[in-house]
């Protein structure tokens, strides 16, 4: 076996590592070419968001991220803006789990991740029922707790008309599921954020 020089073995490793470089150049060049296409196995699983005993997220496995949010009704709403607001929500819903488009405001920014095993879980609090006159049907559950000693609560971001929470396997898609609902909120008179 001869000898090998630092210089020439440098060099030779240089010239490989070029052709491996000219290589994937024309490789990503090919792949630019293609359109994009959705992952097929990561993020590929999807959470059905009716049909169960439950809503989903409520026995659903815990996902990796998650997001918990209070909303109160705007000044002024009543029963009739509170369903016409959940019935928009379920709809936005029911297609993010799915893994499709929102509607034409829709982004699509976490559309290629897909569905993750996104659940997205609707509740009512204490207060909703007094707003929407359904004081007679308020669950003795949803009384209010005492202060504990321990507590260091902030009235303005205690309590809320509605809650929701947001699960899945991927922070944007996760992110995303809030800021569609956040917009459909917005868009329409009904509801504020906390």
């Amino acid at each position: 076996m001869s000898d090998i020089s630092r210089r020439r073995l440098l060099g030779t490793a240089g010239a490989v590592g070029a052709g491996g470089l000219v290589v994937g150049a024309a490789g990503y060049a090919a792949a630019e070419s293609d359109p994009p296409t959705a992952l097929t196995t990561l993020g590929s699983t999807g959470v059905a968001f009716t049909g169960g005993p439950h809503q989903a997220g409520i026995t659903t496995p815990a996902q990796s991220t998650g997001h918990l949010v209070a909303f109160d009704l705007a000044a002024g709403a009543g029963r009739a803006q509170a369903v016409a607001l959940l019935r928009r929500w379920s709809e936005s819903t029911r297609r993010m789990t799915a893994g499709q488009p929102v509607g034409d405001a829709d982004t699509g920014i976490a559309l290629d991740a897909g569905p993750s095993s996104l659940t997205v879980t609707f509740g009512f609090g204490h207060s909703f029922f007094d707003r929407t006159e359904l004081t007679a049907q308020r669950p003795s559950q949803l009384d209010a707790l005492p202060d504990f000693s321990s507590d260091r609560l902030d009235a303005k971001r205690s309590n809320g008309d509605l809650w929701v929470q947001i699960g899945a396997n991927d922070s944007l898609v996760a992110f995303h599921a809030l800021r569609q609902l956040q917009k459909t909120r917005a868009r329409r008179p009904g509801c504020a954020g906390r």
